[in-house]
């Protein structure tokens, strides 16, 4: 058994416990190793396919806390142990990244030689930031991340503060274009800290964020979420020209799923749980091709980009896994998630780990099927991650 992170246990099903044991055995080593430097305490952004670090103009923290969560989180259930070296990276990017230029926040990047390189504030990678201290504070007990966390959301509510519910994803910015992304990973850092937390500003950041999904992200007519969006958090582009990426709409179909099982506001679970349920129909319907998850499409439904990225496949396997466990689905409906399930299992052995060293992996694939870059990115672990422990 193993458990989502809400505290739900979960049998596991058979290609889950290939996506684990590829994991635990390939994956969170070579990442842990090859993809660690240690002269500086940081991970590498990029292993080239030889398991080499591969030089970058910029260190993005984004990257960082990403690796920190991953393996502070797999020391913390059991499954990788080196929880120890994630703890010491995430002391390294608090002397180098947290308020570097004696600002409220974290700056963006480092140059290669470890000097503040951008200084812009980005609410991504300050959702990462809570995350990873979730994953600390899991792993060590120690209250002093839980207080960081805090104030780390305290930072983005003022860096980043918005009209109405929503918060602009970056400081300095464009003042009018707004984007999903940002929202659905500070959503995550918050819910993740919700069955933990004393105070209730992670439950109420919570709250705020899926109201804005509900009443703002996401299509009423299609049940779809946009990408992007003007500084009203109106869609960006006209009606039926607007940018969806089926990825997202699956990942957000999985946190508003995992919202519903921890927010307190029982009125809010049934509207909630209708979206999540509406997104992950029209995800299968319109984002798949040949059981894999293209990178973009339109609230038509119409192809933007039949290429395909590994995370989308990943949070696509996650949420099958959920759906398979959760209201005991009709024993055809389970059929049909499980061959789905199985689907995405054989893409993702037979296509994105093909001609990848032992736990890397091929990030993108074309159209056409070839390899779409020359490296891999460490930032995929953590996509990867979720998917391998949820079933």
């Amino acid at each position: 058994m193993t458990e989502t992170p809400c505290g739900a246990p979960l049998a596991r099903h058979h290609s889950g416990l290939r996506w684990q044991e590829w994991l635990v055995g390939q994956a969170l080593p070579l990442w842990a190793q090859a993809g660690f430097d240690r002269a500086t305490s940081l991970f590498h952004e990029r292993l080239t396919f030889s398991a080499a670090p591969q030089a970058v103009p910029a260190l993005r923290l984004m990257v960082q806390a990403r690796q920190i969560a991953t393996y502070c989180r797999a020391a913390a259930e059991g499954l990788y142990g080196d929880g120890e070296k994630a703890l010491r990276c995430l002391a390294t990017i608090e002397r180098l990244y947290h308020r570097r230029d004696d600002e409220a926040g974290w700056i963006f990047s480092l140059s290669p030689t470890l000097e503040a390189l951008d200084t812009k504030r980005d609410l991504y990678a300050h959702a990462f930031i809570i995350y990873a201290y979730h994953w600390a504070f899991r792993l060590s007990g120690d209250v002093v991340y839980y207080r960081k966390a805090r104030e780390t959301l305290r930072d983005v509510r003022q860096i980043f503060a918005d009209a109405g519910d929503g918060l602009r994803g970056a400081f300095p910015g464009k003042d009018d274009v707004r984007g999903q992304d940002p929202i659905m990973h500070l959503l995550e850092a918050c819910l993740v800290w919700m069955p933990h937390a004393e105070h209730p500003d992670f439950q109420e950041q919570a709250d705020k964020l899926a109201r804005l999904a509900l009443t703002r992200l996401i299509d009423n007519a299609t049940g779809m979420i946009r990408e992007y969006f003007d500084a009203s958090w109106r869609p960006l582009q006209v009606e039926g020209k607007n940018h969806i990426e089926p990825g997202h709409v699956f990942e957000w179909s999985w946190l508003l799923r995992l919202y519903a099982r921890l927010t307190r506001d029982a009125a809010a679970r049934r509207p909630v749980e209708d979206a999540s349920t509406r997104l992950f129909e029209a995800g299968q319907r319109f984002g798949l091709q040949d059981g894999g998850v293209i990178d973009a499409i339109r609230e038509t439904g119409a192809p933007m980009s039949r290429n395909m990225r590994i995370w989308p496949q990943t949070e696509f396997y996650r949420l099958l896994t959920v759906l398979r466990h959760d209201t005991a689905p009709e024993a055809a409906d389970r059929m049909k998630i499980e061959a789905a399930m199985q689907n995405v299992t054989n893409l993702f052995f037979t296509r994105f780990t093909t001609g990848a060293p032992e736990g890397g992996w091929v990030d993108r694939i074309r159209e056409d099927g070839s390899g779409g870059v020359d490296h891999m990115p460490a930032s995929s672990l953590y996509h990867i991650y979720g998917a391998a422990t949820a079933g």
